[in-house]
This record gives C-alpha cells, sequence and structure tokens, in this order.
C-alpha cells in the first residue's frame, strides 16, 4: 500500500518498482537497497533524507524535488528527470548517464563521482556547486550553464556546451578540443593553461573578462570569436581562422600568431608586448589605438589594415624596425577633437 508521504521511516529493502509515486513525499527517511525501478515519480519530494544503494533505473522523476538529502551509490540511469531540483544535497557514486535532465537544476550541491554520461542535459543548471570527479562525456549539454562552481574536476570528452553559460568558474589546464563550443559564453573565468587544439565547434564562442595565459588554440576553427578584455599571455594561436574575430581591449605579453585567419577581425586598444605575428591575414583588420611594444610582424601586410594611432615601438616589421605610430583619419581626428575631458 502506497503512502501519501512518509515520515522518519526506515524503508529497506521495500519493492516500489513500476508504483505510482507521483506526488508522494519522503521527509527525514533512511531508505537504503530499495527499488525503484520502472516507478513514476514525478512531483515526488525527497526532504532531509539518505537514500543509498536503491535502484532506480528507468524511473520517472520529472519535477523531483530533493532538498537536504544524502544520496549514496544509486543507480538512476536511463530515466526521465525533467525539471527535477536538487538543492543543498550530496550526490556520491551515483549514475545518472542515458538520463534525460531537461531543465534539472542543482543548487548548492556536492557532486562526487557522479557519471552523467550520453546524457541529455539541455538547460541544465549547476550553481554553487562542487564538482568532484564528474563525467559528462559525449553528454548534451546545450544552453546549460555552471556558476560560481568549485573544485571543478570533469570530463567533457565529446560533450556540447553549445550556447552554454560558464560563469565565476575556473578549468585549469583542462583539454576542450572534443568539446562543442559553438556560441558558448564563459564569463569572469580562469582558463589559464587550457587547451583548444584542433576544436572544430568554436564559432561565435564569448570569453568575457577571462583568463586565457598559456592557453593554446592550434588548429582551431573559431570564425566570429570574442576575446574582448582577455588576458592572453603567452598564448599560441597556430595555423587557425580567427575571421571577424574581437580581441579587442586584450593585453598579452609573448603572444604567438602563426598562419591565423584575422580578416576583418577587431584588435583595437589592444596592448602586445614582445609578441609575433607571422604570415597572419590582416584584410580590413581594425588596429584603432592598438600598441605593439617589441613585437615581430612579418609575412603579414599591414597596409591592408585599418590604422589609426597604431603605436609600433620598437618592434621590427617585415625585418625593418619600426618605432611610430601609424595611421591618419581627419573624421577619427574631429571626433577625438570633441571628446569630453574627464
Amino acid at each position: 500500500m502506497i503512502k501519501e508521504s512518509y515520515y522518519q521511516e526506515n524503508l529497506l529493502g521495500v519493492d516500489f518498482s513500476k508504483q505510482d509515486l507521483g506526488g508522494v513525499s519522503f521527509n527525514e527517511c533512511k531508505i537504503s537497497q530499495c527499488n525503484f525501478s520502472q516507478a513514476s515519480l514525478v512531483g515526488a519530494s525527497f526532504n532531509n533524507c539518505t537514500i543509498e544503494r536503491s535502484i532506480f533505473k528507468g524511473s520517472n522523476q520529472s519535477l523531483l524535488s530533493v532538498t537536504e538529502c544524502e544520496l549514496l551509490d544509486n543507480d538512476c540511469s536511463d530515466s526521465r528527470m525533467k525539471g527535477a531540483n536538487f538543492s543543498q544535497t550530496l550526490l556520491k557514486d551515483c549514475n545518472y548517464s542515458h538520463n534525460d535532465l531537461f531543465s534539472a537544476s542543482f543548487t548548492k550541491c556536492e557532486l562526487i563521482d557522479i557519471d552523467f554520461t550520453a546524457g541529455s542535459l539541455k538547460l541544465v543548471s549547476f550553481c554553487d556547486s562542487r564538482l568532484d570527479t564528474v563525467n559528462f562525456s559525449k553528454a548534451n549539454m546545450k544552453g546549460g550553464s555552471l556558476v560560481k562552481c568549485q573544485k571543478v574536476k570533469i570530463c567533457l570528452i565529446d560533450a556540447s556546451l553549445e550556447k552554454a553559460v560558464i560563469s565565476h568558474t575556473h578549468f585549469l589546464d583542462y583539454d576542450f578540443s572534443s568539446v562543442n563550443l559553438i556560441s558558448a559564453n564563459f564569463i569572469h573565468c580562469n582558463l589559464q593553461g587550457v587547451s583548444f587544439n584542433t576544436n572544430k565547434m568554436m564559432k561565435l564562442s564569448r570569453f568575457i573578462n577571462v583568463n586565457l595565459d598559456d592557453a593554446e588554440f592550434i588548429k582551431v576553427d573559431s570564425p566570429y570569436i570574442f576575446l574582448q578584455g582577455a588576458y592572453l599571455n603567452n598564448v599560441k594561436i597556430l595555423n587557425s581562422n580567427f575571421l571577424s574575430a574581437n580581441l579587442s581591449q586584450t593585453n598579452a605579453d609573448n603572444l604567438a600568431l602563426k598562419d591565423v585567419e584575422l580578416s576583418r577581425a577587431n584588435l583595437s586598444e589592444s596592448v602586445f608586448n614582445g609578441s609575433r605575428f607571422i604570415n597572419c591575414n590582416f584584410e580590413s583588420i581594425l588596429l584603432h589605438y592598438a600598441s605593439f611594444h617589441q613585437c615581430e610582424i612579418d609575412q603579414t601586410e599591414l597596409s591592408q589594415a585599418a590604422l589609426y594611432k597604431t603605436k609600433i615601438i620598437k618592434s621590427k616589421v617585415s625585418g625593418k624596425e619600426v618605432n611610430k605610430i601609424l595611421g591618419s583619419n581627419k573624421e577619427m581626428e574631429q571626433a577625438d577633437a570633441w571628446s569630453p575631458a574627464y
């Protein structure tokens, strides 16, 4: 007999398989070695419960609510969990592979040794949570979000972060080479030492106020990439497509660009120190107010660029030392003259 609610009960080895538990609430219960396979838990809630070594395989957990619980060593694979909400909950050694978690949310949770392999995680959100050894390989996280997550140790091999938002979350020395980053948004993140090498899925990706020091972009296809204001110290960009990229207001020491498509890109107001631009396409590139100090520009036609007050100081251009400000534009000079002084 299914109850409408369970309170402070010790449920050991109970068979709930294929049962309708829609809307049922479990409060302060200990649930161990129970079978919920193929059960309907639509709109059910677990509050301050411990659930361990239980099976939820093939169940419908849509709109499930889990608050202040401990979920330990459970099999929740091949289930539907659309709109499920997890809050202030510990999830450890659990299997959520091949799940439909559309629009699910994890807030202030700890996820340790969790498997989301090949799951549908569209619009899923992880906020202010710890992600320690979490497997997202082949998962579709399109439109999802990772916000203020700590200890991020995750696997994203062949995963999709298309149109996802990653904010105030750090991935040091991570390999994004196989991750779909089309229209992905990284905001206030530390991505020092990451690799995007050979990634062909970076069109329209955005990096806003991001640290990309020591990162590598080798054989990358990233037209329209947005890197405004990024830190690009010791970064390598080689044999890549940065067509119409926005690298304005960036700061870069020892940046290396070789065989890079940069036509119609915007590098205005950027500062480059000790950097190298070798065999790059500068056709219609914007270099307004850009500064090159002790840089090398070779096999690259500056004459094709749009220059205005572009500083090239103690730098070599096609083997010749240049120490001057290039570019004049009467209309822009008149606009500068009318700019208010602060």
